[in-house]
């Protein structure tokens, strides 16, 4: 499973994310709010927990607890490659929290936010924040990431990449592109 990391990444203000769900269990999980009963996350997260926390800011067991009622995972999900790694997780109760709608874009451009609990330090031992961390990352294409990943065709059409100068999420791998 893949370590969460926010690298180099500032304290997030307590009201902009409201939508932010956390899975904290077996391991850590960010995801987010896109209905009142109804969250979108990764799929490898799919036995992480078995509830969210919705509103988690001040630490992870922060926010509305809701256990989680059912799933569904994207049909052509490779756990091996990690490709299409996303999936519904459908809440037994509503969340008392607003949620985030999404709308249909391609992508090819842009900066992009990434939030989470995660670990502040690429060394070790993993140090999870004690609140919620948000850091600002570029919009990479495939082929650049791909190349950045040693040419090895991981890359696929079903993924996004963004980079920044000493900063990262996921598993803490710092590539310049």
């Amino acid at each position: 499973m893949r370590k969460p990391r926010i690298i180099n990444g500032e304290d997030v203000d307590r009201l902009r994310y409201p939508y932010f769900s956390l899975m904290y269990g077996q391991s850590l999980c960010g995801a987010v709010l896109i209905g009142p009963r109804l969250v979108l996350g990764a799929a490898h997260c799919e036995d992480a927990a078995d509830r969210f926390r919705i509103g988690a800011f001040d630490a992870v067991d922060d926010g509305q607890s809701v256990k989680i009622r059912s799933t569904l995972v994207h049909p052509d999900y490779e756990q091996s490659g990690f490709g299409y790694d996303i999936m519904i997780f459908q809440l037994d109760n509503d969340a008392a929290y607003p949620y985030i709608q999404l709308e249909k874009e391609t992508i090819s451009d842009g900066k992009f936010t990434v939030i989470g609990f995660g670990d502040m330090d690429k060394g070790s031992p993993l140090e999870l924040s004690d609140k919620l961390q948000e850091v600002e990352l570029q919009y990479v294409d495939n082929k650049t990431c791909d190349r950045g990943h040693g040419n090895r065709n991981e890359v696929k059409n079903d993924m996004l990449c963004a980079a920044g100068k000493n900063k990262d999420s996921c598993i803490g791998e710092y590539r310049e592109y």
